[in-house]
């Protein structure tokens, strides 16, 4: 999909169309840039004013219009039917206004509502911004977190607030990055927060609640596998105390894209791996890991071809069946789509 978001971007809702998948080892920090009247909160996760009330008016940065473009549907000029069916299935379509953001994430709530998370940039400092929406996609609450931040992904959590991950950089001093988590309430206050790595680089992907109410954070480290990355789980209690953590990986690299929790309070994993399969160094494959609640590993599918350079699992979601169903990408190029058995096995 390609569109022209300069200066916004958009969040489609109920829309039945896979677009396609990106995902890869790497990401980087960049966004938004102040504007005249902003009104956006912003401040270090461990400052109090983390908790003061978001009392931010929700048309700020709010709904607008931008053009956008579509191979098979041109979203941004489709008008919403009246009834709700249109041919495109499309309920709604909003546009928030920013200069600069990159890589937003939308999630459901359990309200019916959204949480969005987006990297921007203010006065050249890095932040997480997070939008609260309601139903119709109109902004509840939204703030601005940190200032040498990169988000990872915002997750609804079990008491209405969020489970929010990504990374902190340490420059120019240092140059170097740690995982960062933090819980907030249903109105966007930080609740309690950690920052977790070693000497060297370590980055934040992605936390999930599991049944009992603890939380996997998964991120890649080079602090515990240097001088390669790989994959590293932490698990948390609701406080979020470190009840364990692990490193996952081979020798040649490898990464974590998604992490979902799973009925039993286990927890699975996506991503990609060093070609360990068939020993070629310069190639990746998919890699799909389920564990148990204390982070050993159950089962591990390793899914590619010797002839292809680069693969990656980007999602995986658990089925009603205990099966699972998983997205990939083939050289940037193709997606692929994989339903996987309760133990790992490929359907097809």
């Amino acid at each position: 999909m390609e569109a022209s978001m300069t200066g916004s971007f958009a969040i489609l809702a109920r829309f039945a169309m896979v677009l396609g998948c990106g995902c890869g080892p790497a990401g980087t920090a960049c966004g938004r840039t102040a504007t005249d009247g902003d009104a956006r909160e912003s401040f270090p996760v461990g400052d109090p004013a983390a908790n003061d009330d978001p009392s931010i008016d929700p048309d700020d940065g709010g709904p607008g219009g931008d053009d956008g473009e579509d191979q098979v549907i041109d979203v941004a000029n489709m008008e919403p039917s009246e009834d709700g069916e249109d041919p495109g299935l499309l309920t709604w379509i909003r546009t928030y206004n920013t200069a600069h953001q990159r890589d937003p994430i939308v999630h459901p709530t359990p309200d019916g509502g959204y949480v969005t998370i987006v990297d921007s940039t203010v006065s050249f400092a890095s932040l997480m911004w997070i939008l609260r929406q309601d139903g119709s996609g109109e902004i509840v609450w939204q703030k601005e977190y940190g200032d040498s931040y990169a988000a990872g992904d915002v997750m609804p959590a079990s008491d209405g607030g969020f489970i929010v991950s990504g990374s902190l950089f340490s420059y120019p001093d240092e140059n170097l990055s740690d995982l960062l988590v933090f819980k907030l309430d249903g109105r966007g206050r930080v609740v309690w927060h950690r920052i977790l790595g070693g000497p060297h680089d370590d980055w934040g992907v992605k936390a999930v609640q599991a049944v009992d109410g603890s939380y996997f954070v998964m991120g890649r480290t080079d602090s515990f596998s240097f001088p390669v990355d790989d994959v590293w789980i932490v698990k948390l209690d609701g406080e979020g105390e470190v009840l364990w953590e692990k490193v996952y990986g081979t020798r040649d690299g490898d990464w974590g894209t998604d992490i979902e929790e799973t009925a039993d309070g286990g927890a699975v994993v996506a991503g990609g791996s060093g070609h360990w399969t068939t020993g070629y160094s310069d190639s990746y494959d998919m890699w799909i890991f389920k564990l148990d609640a204390d982070g050993e590993i159950e089962w591990q599918k390793v899914i590619g071809d010797r002839d292809v350079s680069y693969e990656s699992a980007c999602s995986v979601e658990e089925t009603p069946d205990l099966g699972y169903i998983v997205a990939g990408d083939i050289d940037g190029e193709d997606l692929v789509v994989i339903r996987m058995y309760c133990g790992g096995n490929v359907e097809w």
